[in-house]
């Protein structure tokens, strides 16, 4: 099915084409690139509703404006213009829009040295300089006319913190005589640096901060506070915050199915369950509906 991953609008609703080594053609007898042509809503008279894309109209489900309905014979497959080593960066343009489409890998938002293998098998301590924001993301950032930024869940992993490159302290690391100050603290002072970097630039595109899951960090007090000064520069920064629509469907996550048939050998077995995760296509399409609802409406 080849190594690239495409995303197609068309008429009556929204639909998403996936290729990738990962998708083999059958699993547990469905066809998988049929399954993405399935939108999964949230209703709580019906719960977890499954509604063929076909029986949408992106029109009508999202209020939008009529222009952003196409035809439903159109297509056009993204062309993958960028990829970095390790495919953790890609661009993919959509030639005859003249709009392309990026995922910037930056775990931290500021400049880390990660020792980790392709199994998230670390041989050292993440270090983290919470005082120095990642390039790799800051170099376009002016470039880019609508931007989330998503960030949190790495803050958990083990490492040690770095301001004016002396260091802070530790969030676990038992092995080290450090202060363990906690990944909220070093996750706060991100998140300030960002904003306050954000609200400098006097960027005119449109921002999205994307919070994390509430057991992991529930303050919104930063935003907030930076929220009412982007206001006063007319920075155009908005919160998404998918965690209460997304409490109603525990069963988007893999659980114990983010491996293959794993009860194949042993029903019986012990399987760690992915609850970090989710499944595509799934809960995470309502997350597009609203992220669309406000670029629109917004």
């Amino acid at each position: 099915m080849g190594d690239r991953t495409q995303i197609i609008f068309t008429g009556g609703g929204i639909r998403v084409v996936v290729s990738c080594p990962d998708l083999t053609p059958k699993v547990s007898g469905v066809d998988e690139e049929q399954k993405l042509g399935i939108h999964w809503g949230f209703d709580i008279k019906k719960p977890c509703p499954i509604i063929s894309m076909h029986t949408l109209d992106v029109g009508y489900d999202l209020n939008l404006k009529d222009h952003l309905v196409v035809d439903n014979a159109l297509e056009e497959k993204a062309i993958e213009v960028y990829h970095d080593e390790n495919y953790k960066s890609r661009r993919w343009l959509f030639p005859s829009y003249n709009f392309t489409v990026s995922v910037i890998w930056s775990p931290f938002l500021t400049q880390a040295a990660i020792f980790e293998d392709i199994n998230g098998v670390s041989t050292s301590e993440i270090e983290l300089h919470l005082d120095k924001l990642d390039k790799n993301w800051t170099e376009q950032y002016k470039s880019l006319d609508y931007m989330i930024i998503a960030a949190g869940k790495w803050f958990i992993k083990t490492a040690i913190y770095y301001e004016k490159d002396t260091i802070l302290g530790c969030h676990y690391c038992p092995k080290r005589n450090l202060t363990e100050l906690g990944f909220n603290f070093a996750y706060r002072k991100v998140i300030r640096n960002v904003f306050d970097y954000i609200i400098s630039s006097n960027h005119k595109g449109m921002i999205f901060y994307r919070t994390t899951t509430p057991d992991h960090f529930e303050e919104l007090d930063e935003f907030e506070k930076a929220s009412a000064k982007a206001s006063e520069k007319r920075v155009n920064l908005k919160l998404l915050d998918v965690t209460p629509l997304s409490l109603l469907r525990p069963d988007g996550h893999p659980g114990p199915y983010r491996f293959f048939q794993p009860f194949a050998k042993d029903k019986n077995a012990t399987i760690i369950n992915d609850c970090l995760h989710w499944c595509l296509p799934g809960p995470i399409d309502s997350w597009n509906d609203l992220l669309m609802e406000m670029v629109v409406n917004g």
